[in-house]
């Protein structure tokens, strides 16, 4: 196999000719199950990400024989998608020493671009390695994603494995993550970045097909903080679907204020499961915004590193009185400055509030060591 060309393609075919020879040869005997694992593994080395996904399906020896890390050395690649000024485009780099072709530098790129050519009035496709970064243009294009960007998306993914996705300039679109989700079937996400997507209104198709989109990938990081727009998306039902640990969306103040989300007091379970959720357009109140922080300091008192942030809107006055309240019984104390601490664990959490064009916001930097410093809560 040959990563991040064309090439390989040759070698693909020649090798799934000579496997269905030996099909036929072999008729209904295994002889799969009699060979070591070293040969497997050498026979898995020339396997397609999702061929090896495929594999590991198939039975119990064979599911741990592609867990094996020699077969990871083209993981972790960074993709981003981005629009162009007359099309579209995508980039994978991919760090590792182990890298074909990677001998001189720390990480090998592939760049691919469909643009639209007047003169030839059809569309051109590039194809580059180790080129410029692709830089997305100012608006949306009106015209589709032509079909080769997604068959040559299809190809590379095949080949190398994205735990982080960018997707840069694009129009927020239902379809877009529909056609998108096939082609990432075995791959594993980390993080989800929107950056400059815009939307014109999001529908309950667009947040469904969206939803499902992250969930299929196991997506636990999902930043919207350069899509303002998208801060629509969050609903009560779209943050239950969810299955994320970080949400990061837009806190300029102005901009979060087009879509504003109420969280309910029945949503405490849902948001103590976010280690960091930073959000100026989500509004907690302060009847039970302690009791919020209380139930997520006991999820990550047995972590080894439990440093998180939260930032919220607020609603109501959060008084020496109404946290003394919320804390009875709790085995929490609170100390001046805005210091809740365990008595039982080093669990602490700092809360720093502020109030900015008439709105109220509650910032919580939650610590297993010494408190960060901020200006007293009053």
């Amino acid at each position: 196999m040959q990563p991040l060309n064309e090439g390989g393609k040759e070698h693909a075919n020649s090798l799934e000719n000579n496997l269905r020879g030996v099909e036929c040869s072999l008729g209904d005997k295994d002889y799969i199950s009699h060979l070591p694992d070293l040969c497997l593994l050498q026979i898995f080395r020339f396997l397609k990400k999702r061929d090896l996904f495929n594999v590991m399906l198939a039975s119990r020896r064979l599911g741990s024989l592609t867990s094996c890390h020699g077969l990871d050395r083209w993981d972790g690649g960074i993709l981003t998608l981005v629009q162009i000024e007359r099309g579209f485009g995508f980039e994978i780099g991919i760090a590792s020493d182990e890298y074909p072709f990677n001998t001189d530098r720390e990480m090998t790129s592939y760049q691919y671009t469909i643009e639209w050519n007047e003169e030839e009035k059809g569309f051109v496709e590039k194809r580059t390695r180790n080129g410029n970064p692709l830089r997305g243009c100012g608006s949306p294009v009106d015209f589709p994603i032509p079909s080769p960007f997604f068959a040559n998306l299809k190809e590379i993914l095949r080949e190398h494995e994205a735990r982080i996705i960018v997707i840069d300039k694009f129009r927020f679109d239902g379809l877009l993550f529909s056609l998108l989700l096939p082609l990432f079937t075995g791959h594993r996400v980390d993080r989800l970045i929107l950056s400059g997507v815009v939307s014109q209104g999001i529908t309950d198709d667009q947040r469904r097909s969206f939803t499902q989109f992250i969930n299929a990938l196991g997506v636990k990081d999902l930043n919207l903080e350069f899509s303002p727009s998208l801060n629509a998306l969050l609903t009560e039902q779209f943050l239950k679907k969810l299955r994320l640990t970080d949400l990061y969306t837009n806190t300029n103040l102005k901009e979060a204020q087009t879509h504003l989300f109420r969280a309910e007091q029945s949503m405490i379970p849902i948001l103590t499961l976010y280690s960091n959720l930073e959000s100026s357009c989500v509004i907690v109140h302060a009847d039970w915004v302690i009791t919020l922080i209380i139930e997520h300091m006991k999820t990550v008192e047995e972590s080894v590193d439990c440093s998180s942030t939260w930032f919220l809107a607020l609603e109501g006055n959060l008084t020496h009185f109404t946290i003394d309240y919320q804390l009875r019984g709790s085995g929490y104390t609170h100390q001046r400055g805005g210091l809740l601490m365990s008595e039982s664990t080093s669990t602490m959490a700092v809360l720093h509030s502020t109030q900015r064009d008439d709105r109220k916001f509650i910032r919580v930097q939650f610590s297993r060591k010494n408190p960060p410093k901020y200006s007293p809560l009053w």
